[in-house]
């Protein structure tokens, strides 16, 4: 999700309903005095999509981006003011495809790749913009740009043997950190700082890809769903020590049905 001048911008590729009951809390984090819209149902094709809704939430306007696309959840990143850029993986050839919000929306570009997984996109600053896959050998993949998405270097392998799709977050400059679940549903985490770190096993047994955040330099929060449904967390203050313990979650409870992010 991203928001842009008065209004909430998500990305939708589905070839099912999409409901767009109580659609206005969720995108705006429960604004106080933003009612809940209801409305139809709409159906779509397997094509990408732009929903765009005013900041009131009184009109909401799908436009088509045509295409044809995998059904995995798209990503989209920002790496300076005016400039978005949205990720998705082909139906046809598995690549990784983008457009680029700069000044105005650009043709669709395709980068290549056979990719497994949902994309996750990243930026630690000022048009540097990433975007990690798992591929078709099970390894962690990467390609760059370092002038907001215009032009990309080569695809470059990270290695390992993940199940599922790669969370990134960044606390700055020259900054990653990634998490992956290995073929045991152990999570592991590999840093990014100016040169990649070995993958660090941090333990658990883990249904779901996790969901990272940082508020601040040196710090690192994870949460993920364990065998029993419930939420689990653990953090870290970045110096590579992690609470409760390298091994170890704290237990949110819960019960959770669906994916963390």
């Amino acid at each position: 999700m991203l928001c842009k001048t008065n209004s909430v911008i998500i990305w939708v590729p589905t070839d099912r309903y999409v409901g767009i009951t109580g659609i206005c809390p969720a995108l705006l984090g429960k604004t106080p005095g933003v009612p809940e819209r209801e409305s139809s149902c709409i159906s779509v094709l397997p094509t990408l999509y732009l929903l765009q809704a005013d900041i009131s939430c009184s009109r909401f306007d799908f436009t088509s981006w045509g295409g044809s696309f995998q059904r995995l959840k798209p990503s989209a990143v920002s790496c300076r003011e005016d400039h978005n850029q949205v990720f998705a993986i082909g139906l046809n050839d598995s690549a990784l495809h983008s457009r680029r919000y700069n000044n105005g929306w650009e043709a669709w570009q395709k980068h290549g790749g056979v990719c497994v997984s949902t994309p996750e996109a990243a930026s630690w600053g000022t048009d540097r913009v990433d975007v990690f896959v798992i591929g078709t050998d099970s390894g962690l993949w990467q390609i760059s740009s370092t002038d907001g998405g215009g032009n990309w270097n080569s695809w470059s392998g990270k290695g390992g043997k993940w199940i599922a799709a790669p969370e990134v977050t960044s606390w700055g400059r020259d900054r990653y950190d990634v998490f992956l679940l290995g073929t045991d549903s152990r999570l592991f985490h590999s840093r990014y700082n100016g040169s990649w770190s070995e993958f660090f096993d941090l333990g658990g047994t883990v249904i779901k890809p996790p969901t990272a955040v940082s508020w601040s330099k040196n710090r690192l929060d994870v949460f993920v769903i364990g065998t029993n449904g419930a939420m689990y967390h653990k953090w870290s203050s970045g110096n590579g020590s992690w609470g409760p313990s390298q091994f170890g979650y704290e237990d949110l409870r819960g019960i959770s049905i669906t994916a963390v992010g």
